[in-house]
């Protein structure tokens, strides 16, 4: 990545789109620091998906930092940044949950996830993805089909994230997401693998939460809402990385589906074949 004054003139390589994660992360952190020290939190948007004015302040914060790069930039909820260029794009939340940020709870992440082919994509498409928690500074990236993870408050290097070990549904940890006022639809498809699991517990920033499978913080997350959205899923190529296996509600994997930004995707993710192939055989049991 060169840079001339403000302004990024080039990416070249995972590298580079490393650093630009970084720097990006870093200004939006700091617009949102400054948001919030001068404003009093107001009530929230009623839809789920609706723009809060921190995003449209992120938006502008990217739109300045990336003015002239050559990629094209979806970013959730706003127009593209160099609608003009087909490919490559840069597909970018910058903040997964800005709900939780105006909270102040949780770990709202920057997102980030790139692919370099022109047309339809695919989730198998997606090369490179680059994730920080705002509130905590962890980073999450991939670098030559590897998994790395950078702990703040370790302060140290960035490690290595081996492929994820079978762990035994009943010794499980489970995401499970019940907000929004959907509760009911949750319980009703994932009530067999919140009874079987060890611990359930709902951070609910999609983000964050595909990341910390990947290190092995829990073991499976099921979304079953009909609410997240492509943005939501950027982390792919870090779970692929470590050997987690995402799929539909049916068991499908999503590796080969379309990635479209605006679509709904209802998912599972797993840490391993063998935990998915076990809650799948649960699942699929007649209801009693």
């Amino acid at each position: 990545m060169r840079i001339k004054g403000n302004k990024i003139l080039y990416i070249k390589s995972e590298r580079d789109l490393i650093k630009l994660g970084r720097k990006l992360a870093k200004e939006i952190r700091k617009v949102l620091i400054r948001e919030m020290k001068s404003v009093v939190r107001t009530e929230e948007p009623r839809e789920v998906k609706a723009t809060h004015k921190i995003d449209e302040l992120a938006y502008k914060t990217i739109s300045k930092e990336t003015e002239g790069l050559p990629i094209r930039i979806v970013i959730e909820g706003s127009k593209p940044i160099n609608s003009e260029v087909t490919a490559p794009t840069l597909f970018i939340d910058p903040i997964d949950g800005s709900r939780n940020w105006e909270r102040q709870i949780g770990d709202p992440a920057f997102a980030m996830a790139f692919c370099a082919k022109e047309g339809e994509i695919s989730f198998n498409d997606l090369s490179f993805c680059f994730i920080e928690g705002l509130r905590s500074g962890d980073q999450y990236y991939t670098l030559n089909g590897k998994a790395l993870y950078k702990s703040k408050l370790l302060n140290q290097k960035a490690i290595k994230l081996p492929k994820r070990r079978t762990v035994a549904l009943e010794n499980s940890l489970a995401y499970i997401k019940p907000g929004y006022s959907q509760a009911a639809k949750v319980i009703d498809f994932a009530e067999p693998l919140m009874i079987a699991c060890k611990d359930i517990r709902a951070i609910d920033n999609s983000a964050t939460d595909l990341c910390e499978l990947a290190r092995g913080a829990c073991d499976f997350i099921i979304e079953a809402r009909d609410l997240s959205d492509f943005h939501n899923l950027m982390a792919f190529p870090m779970l692929k990385a470590t050997g987690c296996i995402i799929t539909d509600l049916n068991g499908n994997d999503l590796g080969d589906n379309k990635a479209i930004p605006d679509k709904i995707y209802d998912f599972m993710a797993f840490s391993s074949p063998e935990l998915r192939d076990e809650a799948l055989l649960l699942l699929k049991q007649p209801k009693s």
